[in-house]
């Protein structure tokens, strides 16, 4: 098990498992994973799988089409955010003799994505503000888009949870 604070790049595309407690859950959303497109010229299927926070259509066709598409599907999944905050016990030494203040500025956070069966109502039941859950997922980057729409240099990170349970 990683300790929040020590998740680094070279965790990027791994699975990794932490400890937290829950301090924020969104609600659940339907959210698009992919979507089918058909070339209008050579009428080939193209799937698109949407990764960015903006739904992105094919560029460009294998029979070099570079128009408009006509959209034939999109596929959904049931998707819910929970941030983690990490426990005053993994604090290192010394670190948990800090007024509460200066423990405020030491405190690391990570963003989970549930999905599918993860946002089941049955499961759901532990999924509580204040509750101290362990995450089993793969570590992902998440795009920092700037105002303009250029994307930063700096990613955030994120958990695609696969597994979580009451700790």
């Amino acid at each position: 098990m990683i300790k929040i604070r020590d998740i680094r790049a070279k965790h990027l595309g791994k699975e990794i498992e932490v400890r937290g407690r829950i301090e924020h859950i969104s609600a659940v959303l339907p959210t698009v994973e992919s979507a089918t497109f058909e070339c209008p010229s050579c009428g080939k299927n193209l799937i698109v799988k949407q990764i960015d926070r903006v739904f992105r259509e094919p560029t460009r066709c294998p029979c070099n089409w570079q128009g408009a598409f006509k959209l034939l599907s999109k596929d959904f999944n049931d998707v819910m955010r929970i941030v983690l905050q990490q426990l005053k016990e993994d604090l290192d030494k010394g670190e948990d003799e800090l007024s509460e203040n200066d423990e405020n500025l030491l405190s690391r956070e990570i963003k989970v994505f549930l999905k599918g069966d993860l946002c089941d109502p049955k499961n759901l039941m532990i999924v509580k503000p204040k509750k101290t859950v362990v995450v089993k997922g793969h570590l992902e980057e998440v795009p920092v888009f700037y105002d303009d729409g250029n994307i930063s240099t700096r990613f955030d990170i994120a958990i695609d949870a696969s597994k979580i349970k009451e700790y």
